[in-house]
């Protein structure tokens, strides 16, 4: 139904689910509105039944879903490294998010304590604008056109 996000997804046919067989769903992570972030979370559920016209699977964990509206997933060791970077991403969004909330004045410390805050917020910056750079260049291959165009 939805299209291939990770080269690691295999869909599993709705004519395979089996009751105690454990799936995956996957959950786009966005910023903001409406903003991709190409990260995915994988959720994993556990057949706990599945009506007799294979419409519905009920999970263990309470997790109903209709299999017309819905993919399932294999799991695969790669989906736990794609969740631990979706867990990392949204810690670094809730720190930032604190600092932006931060008066100036609780930046001011001893001289010591502030070289080594400009230090790890300068490796910081420089994380970001690298990745920001490789997000450009990987869209602007994608969409046929550079920067000098």
């Amino acid at each position: 139904m939805l299209y291939k996000r990770n080269e690691f997804e295999e869909i599993i046919p709705k004519d395979d689910l089996r009751v105690g067989m454990k799936f995956c769903t996957r959950e786009i992570i966005r910023y903001g509105w409406a903003q991709d972030t190409g990260l995915t979370f994988y959720h994993s559920h556990v057949i706990q039944r599945i009506t007799p016209k294979r419409t519905k699977v009920v999970c263990e964990d309470g997790f109903e879903f209709n299999t017309r509206e819905i993919d399932f997933y294999k799991v695969v060791p790669e989906m736990q490294a794609e969740n631990e970077k979706v867990k990392l991403y949204r810690r670094m969004i809730r720190l930032t998010n604190d600092l932006e909330k931060l008066p100036a004045t609780d930046f001011v410390s001893s001289g010591e304590e502030m070289r080594e805050a400009v230090k790890h917020l300068y490796l910081f910056h420089e994380f970001v604008m690298k990745n920001k750079e490789a997000r450009e260049q990987k869209e602007s291959t994608r969409y046929g056109h550079s920067k000098e165009n």
